[in-house]
């Protein structure tokens, strides 16, 4: 479709009345006999019209009999949902055979079958509405029948927006082609909106053309002053704020390359998709000519078109500075490389703006709107009842881009604290305060959390790692390359280093992550060798998760040894300070006020009450020096208890994570298999890649990382705290008595699932299941989060183990073989 306003809203013009586009012809129709049929049934709402104008269906303005009995300044300036009594929705179901189009629990205006809004099109609204759906699905027609039953619609007002209207298409397509399901199931209405010239907050504006009305961008980008981006865990932090050497901005007035300070410089930077080799790159052969007055204009034909639209965008609004990464990092340098890679936090975080192609495959294919026929969207505008209304762009735009598939783009945007988003059809400018739109004046709220707010830092990093490994990678190297600069940003929630991808300050909970994806290694594309330890979800390809609905119930049992001395610290120690004079007033805070809120805790620092912490963790000037790793090692050294248990074949239930896809006859990914004692009872699970999974039952050796809880807190416990304090200091030894009993039980009701569950023999959590029959459901802290290991491909004879899987097993089960024994591990 042509990208350019249709429009019915002149009255002196015999044209513009009957104006339509081409690709609207064909719903046109002579007939509008259904009118007085649809009059008589229409309940009598308060939006209801008794004695609307008479306008004669030659005539600009015309409505059918259904929308002329809309008052549709009435929407505009009321709740519908509260003031709509349903026993008008009762009268219509009596009245007329509308079963399917009216859903009994909404309050919904029916607008009649989608078969006979298409043959009504004399009708200004039901012109708008056909238009908006062909434009929003980008379909030639309107879907009438779906599975055969006739697709209806229904208009309600928006409860918060009161310049929008809401048509809902029902029944949903769900199989119709790929673009148009995606559409549909992003977006399950249509928007209507009402357009005016004046500057109102929320309502609908006036899009000329196919070009962006760049003073609008200019105004987003100058009036957004928010100097903070909200850190992951809470609260607002900067990024590491020392000096980057070697920072570098293409000057869009002089056309080159010039050094510039990342803090004091005024920039906006380019987040998009390569596609492949960028034929023009800053290289030690082309940085000389690249740094000349004009260098970037002798090599225009080189320069990408995204690159191109991006810098004349920064000259038009004003601004000076744009970086870009092809450009702006010596790309055969590899300090230089190095250095800018590990500053990402510092360069998109003290961007103005980040520019951001959305709908790009490759840095070829611009900006949609910068240049005169690089958009296909229609605003359709009607005059109703003198009311000028406009169809509001699509949304849900960003699954199936090229660029929200990215894992390098995943961090760029993360780390941008304003955005200026160009989507196919349109630009949308995010920033801490709301989004903005091109066809809607500022909204005078934030409609929409635009940022994280997670409840400790532990909960933010997993859900960091779960988004950021869902997205691809062209070079299997850059897996921890493209996350380095978000370990940058979140670092100061942790009070420490990342290893490998994991922090250290919360290490036992950083290990119990699954692949949930394809479960295969990534390896070195020459040497053939693992690139990153088993112990790190680096080391895998394809998406992992973190199952951590109650992070404060997993409570480490490793003694890790410090890799320069060899003396032991656990995870406590290595958090805590080691002087006594002034230390921190730790605060346990919670979250859920009712007896029927989950409880979710987490520590304070008063000194800092924005930033929410699972542990207590000191600064790291106050805490004693201990280290991990040696220098360029992957091995961790640490004791923990040990037992040898048997792996079977059997499957057991499926995994919590519904996107997890389950193995069949002919196809495994990852494998749930039941873990057995030697008297054959099943006492967990372990979720094993298939690829290394046994092709019969085999004794394995397990490591026991940290105890935890099968059930889930789902209600307050005032005794929580002494509860974890006193299991949270228990010894565990190889002599350790799983029966020994905790002054603080759980006792509570089973619910009926949990009844069912127990009769079938299975734990309550199904991911890790085991035999009820044989241990005891309700035993404080009775499961184990274990890791089945073996003995590291490659290397024998030094004693360096692999990971093979993670799993939990009941705690009687784990030692109830008797070959439980505390023993220094290394693993690689």
């Amino acid at each position: 479709m042509a990208n350019h306003v249709t429009s019915n809203t002149t009255e002196d013009s015999d044209e513009e009345k009957s104006h339509t586009t081409s690709d609207d012809i064909s719903l046109l129709s002579d007939s509008d006999s259904n009118s007085s049929k649809e009059d008589e049934s229409m309940p009598m709402g308060p939006w209801y019209y008794e004695n609307p104008p008479c306008v004669p269906d030659n005539c600009a303005g015309y409505l059918c009999g259904v929308c002329k009995r809309i008052n549709f300044e009435w929407l505009f300036e009321n709740d519908l949902s509260a003031t709509y009594d349903e026993l008008y929705l009762d009268h219509l179901m009596e009245e007329q055979d509308l079963s399917d189009t009216t859903d009994e629990t909404t309050q919904s205006i029916p607008l009649g079958t989608m078969a006979g809004i298409v043959s009504k099109q004399r009708c200004t609204f039901c012109r708008l509405l056909v238009r908006s759906i062909c434009t929003t699905f980008d379909i030639d027609s309107p879907i009438t029948e779906y599975n055969g039953q006739q697709v209806t619609c229904t208009l309600d007002n928006h409860p918060k927006v009161r310049s929008q209207l809401m048509v809902t298409l029902k029944p949903i397509p769900t199989d119709w082609s790929d673009d148009l399901a995606n559409a549909v199931s992003d977006f399950m209405y249509v928007i209507i909106h009402r357009l005016v010239k004046e500057t109102i907050p929320s309502a609908g504006r006036f899009v000329q053309g196919s070009l962006i009305n760049l003073k609008i961008l200019e105004k987003w980008v100058s009036s957004c002053h928010s100097s903070n981006i909200k850190s992951l865990g809470g609260g607002n932090i900067h990024s590491n704020s020392s000096r980057l050497v070697g920072f570098r901005v293409i000057d869009v007035k002089r056309q080159c390359i010039v050094s510039a300070d990342a803090i004091s410089c005024r920039f906006l930077a380019l987040s998009y998709v390569w596609g492949g080799n960028q034929e023009l790159q800053n290289t030690k052969k082309t940085q000389t000519s690249l740094e000349r007055e004009g260098g970037l204009k002798m090599d225009d034909n080189r320069l990408p078109q995204t690159i191109k639209d991006a810098m004349f965008l920064v000259s038009q609004i004003k601004e000076r500075y744009l970086w870009v990464d092809s450009l702006c990092i010596i790309q055969d340098d590899a300090e230089c490389k190095h250095s800018q890679i590990a500053a990402m936090d510092q360069i998109y975080t003290h961007a103005i703006a980040t520019i951001i192609a959305v709908s790009g495959d490759s840095a070829r294919s611009g900006l949609p709107g910068i240049r005169p026929n690089t958009r296909t969207w229609t605003q359709h505008v009607e005059k109703v009842q003198d009311i000028i209304l406009g169809n509001r762009h699509k949304l849900g735009q960003l699954n199936g881009s090229p660029w929200n598939s990215r894992a390098w783009t995943f961090q760029e945007w993360r780390l941008s604290g304003r955005s200026l988003m160009f989507f196919s059809d349109q630009v949308i400018f995010i920033c801490e305060s709301g989004q903005y739109f091109e066809d809607v004046h500022e909204y005078n709220e934030t409609l929409v959390d635009i940022f994280y707010n997670f409840e400790t830092n532990v909960d933010a990093y997993a859900n960091l790692v779960e988004k950021y490994t869902s997205r691809g990678l062209s070079y299997a190297t850059d897996a921890l390359n493209a996350f380095t600069g978000l370990m940058a940003f979140i670092r100061p929630t942790f009070r420490g280093d990342f290893l490998y991808g994991l922090p250290s300050t919360e290490l036992d909970t950083a290990l119990l992550w699954q692949p949930i994806g394809t479960g295969t290694r990534r390896l070195h594309s020459v040497t053939g060798m693992l690139l990153f330890p088993s112990w790190s979800w680096a080391s895998w390809a394809g998406s992992v998760s973190y199952d951590l609905s109650d992070p404060m119930s997993i409570l480490g049992r490793i003694t890790w040894l410090d890799s320069t001395t060899s003396c032991p610290f656990t995870s406590d120690e290595y958090r805590s300070s080691v002087s006594t004079e002034t230390p921190t007033k730790w605060e346990l805070a919670e979250r859920g006020t009712s007896d029927t809120q989950i409880v979710n805790p987490y520590y304070v620092d008063p000194s800092d009450p924005d930033l929410h912490f699972l542990h207590p963790i000191e600064p790291e000037l106050s805490r004693p020096s201990r280290y991990f790793l040696r220098p360029g090692s992957q091995t961790l050294r640490f004791e923990a208890l040990t037992t040898m248990l048997t792996v079977t074949t059997k499957h057991m239930p499926k995994t919590v994570q519904e996107e997890t896809p389950s193995c069949t006859e002919e196809t495994h990914i990852i494998c749930p298999l039941a873990i057995i004692n030697t008297f054959g009872s099943i006492v967990g699970t372990v979720h094993i890649p298939a690829s290394l999974a046994p092709s019969k039952p085999t004794p394995y050796r397990f490591i026991a990382l940290s105890r935890t809880v099968l059930h889930d807190r789902t209600s307050k416990d005032d005794s929580f705290r002494e509860h974890i304090l006193y299991h949270d200091h228990d010894v565990i030894s190889s002599n350790h008595n799983p029966d020994s009993a905790s002054p603080f039980q759980q006792q509570r009701t089973l619910k009926p699932l949990e009844k069912k569950l127990m009769g079938r023999g299975l734990g309550l959590r199904s991911r890790y299941a085991f035999d009820t029959k044989k241990f005891d459901l309700f035993k404080p802290w009775c499961l184990m989060n274990v890791m089945m290991v073996a003995q590291k491909q490659g290397q024998t004879g030094d004693g360096v183990l692999e990971r093979l899987g993670l799993g939990v097993c009941h705690v009687e089960g784990f030692f109830g073989d008797g070959n439980v024994r505390r023993e220094e591990i290394m693993l690689g």
